[in-house]
């Protein structure tokens, strides 16, 4: 998956976001684009040589295509837990999955848990959140970990800390288990 600044890099030109509105009713040619966009077509070329480097679009017999499987990915990598089997998916005893009921309001971590034990079901369920084996720079652990919550920085120190994520020279990863 492309990194969490190149996407909103991408995804903040209105011109990119009317061509993925296009293509997300249809596959379009580079001149239908144009044409529809009002626009020239090495401006449309521009632009869509960005999404494709993002992963958002692809080429299929010569149009260009929304491609949903990024589009799932992102949604899975942000989409916010709710509900009472938001944390059926996270293998835990059922205990752990209250901890994580009670701490989070939908995606939101609620306050950080003072007790050791507590503590350590939220990390956990947090180091889920990123791929294993997967190299992050810091800025895109920052950003995933301030979707939950603002103390980004002493949640990445933990993980650390917990033995969950391991860094060297600034780079984060999950171990695959």
């Amino acid at each position: 998956m492309p990194s969490t600044e190149l996407l909103v890099k991408t995804l903040t030109d209105v011109e990119r976001l009317k061509i993925l509105g296009l293509l997300a009713i249809r596959p379009h040619t580079l001149s239908e684009l144009a044409e529809q966009l009002q626009m020239k077509e090495n401006v449309i070329a521009h632009h869509l040589a960005r999404l494709s480097a993002s992963g958002l679009t692809r080429t299929q017999d010569s149009t260009y295509v929304l491609n949903t499987e990024t589009l799932n990915t992102l949604k899975a990598t942000f989409q916010a837990p709710s509900g009472p089997d938001a944390f059926a998916d996270f293998a835990c005893e059922e205990w752990e999955r209250v901890i994580l009921r009670n701490f989070f309001d939908g995606h939101h971590l609620k306050e950080i848990p003072a007790s050791f034990k507590k503590l350590k079901v939220v990390l956990r369920w947090l180091a889920e959140r990123f791929e294993p084996n997967i190299r992050y720079a810091e800025r895109e652990v920052n950003e995933r970990l301030k979707l939950y919550h603002p103390d980004f920085a002493y949640l990445r120190r933990c993980l650390v800390d917990f033995g969950l994520m391991q860094r060297e020279n600034g780079i984060y990863w999950r171990q695959s288990k």
